[in-house]
């Protein structure tokens, strides 16, 4: 059975300081969708609040975006350890 996001798990057959960096920017790259996400959901709400039509359209825009971008970026783990099963 594969564990999903073992992220001690990951490696693409380099050295252990480069398997560090890959893991830390992983981490980074997942705080900082988090971070958009939460943004853009408080963008929207501001402009709820106001009634702004352009403040609503770019925080739920940005909102798409970014929880598009963190489950192809969430689906990045599941597709190594998958490729790494088969060979």
């Amino acid at each position: 059975m594969i564990e999903l996001y073992d992220v001690n798990d990951i490696n693409i057959g380099a050295n252990f300081s480069f398997d560090s960096i890959f893991q830390n920017a992983f981490v980074f790259a997942v705080i900082i969708m988090s971070i958009s996400i939460f943004i853009s959901l408080v963008v929207w709400f501001i402009g709820a609040r106001i009634k702004s039509e352009n403040a609503i359209k770019f925080g739920i825009k940005s909102f798409i975006i970014a929880v598009s971008m963190q489950t192809i970026l969430l689906a990045i783990p599941i597709i190594i350890n998958f490729t790494k099963s088969k060979f």
